[in-house]
């Protein structure tokens, strides 16, 4: 029964993956090297027509944000592709999201594509962007599919991401109660606002009087096997 179930979760999950892969913007965002952005650093494009400013500033932004991850962190390994367009004509094309988007795709290496909209060309976005993609990188397609809450996820990276906006949690909802996309995603701009907060401040507290690196440390084993609620909600066992 359980060998049954699992394998009708792995046809679920490949048939998704199979069929977002046939969506315009995930084609467009995959073959990026072959439209007409610039690439001004490696895996970094941006559209066409960009001032030498633009490029330059996109360049120092992205090595902050891995700097600011450094720092939290201990250390970023990821390297994603990154695509970006101040125009949302163009931006369109790649995702509906003017502020930025992780594209995490089977079969990719683990590597993520990452597009940074007119609204998100700031640190706090890139930096938060990027550390889905280390995420990703560290735990793989299927892991980061069926062991990672949403909540986890986006909480984390909200930990590099210093908007003041998501500082203040009031929301008395659990945080358990936003497992999934269609749960942590629901409902007013102000109650999406509170969801992320929500999810920065159990990140941070699972965090306190622990090692920059005890992140790492978990994505490791839950890549090597390891049950997200095992270690997460039972922090005596060890990684």
């Amino acid at each position: 029964m359980k060998k049954s179930l699992l394998i009708a979760l792995l046809f679920c999950l490949f048939s998704s993956a199979a069929f977002a892969a046939l969506k315009h913007d995930t084609i467009a965002t995959r073959f990026i090297q072959y439209s007409d952005f610039e690439e001004v650093q490696t895996d970094v494009y941006i559209s066409p027509h960009s001032t030498d400013k633009q490029k330059q500033d996109l360049i120092n932004l992205v090595e902050n944000a891995k700097s600011r991850i450094k720092k939290v962190f201990g250390s970023y390994t990821a390297s994603p592709v990154i695509i970006f367009s101040p125009v949302p004509r163009i931006r369109k094309k790649y995702s509906n999201n003017s502020y930025g988007k992780a594209l995490l795709l089977p079969f990719s290496d683990s590597k993520a594509y990452i597009v940074i909209g007119e609204n998100g060309n700031n640190l706090d976005v890139i930096a938060h962007e990027l550390m889905h993609a280390e995420v990703f990188k560290r735990v793989g397609y299927l892991n980061q599919m069926i062991e990672i809450p949403v909540w986890f996820n986006e909480g984390v990276a909200m930990q590099v991401d210093f908007r003041e906006q998501y500082e203040n949690s009031t929301m008395e909802k659990s945080f358990e109660s936003l497992e999934y996309g269609w749960q942590f995603f629901k409902g007013s701009s102000e109650e999406i606002t509170q969801h992320y907060s929500l999810a920065k401040a159990q990140i941070k507290r699972w965090r306190q009087n622990k090692e920059p690196d005890y992140l790492y440390d978990f994505l490791e084993a839950i890549n090597n096997g390891k049950r997200f609620n095992q270690l997460y909600f039972q922090p005596k066992n060890k990684f």
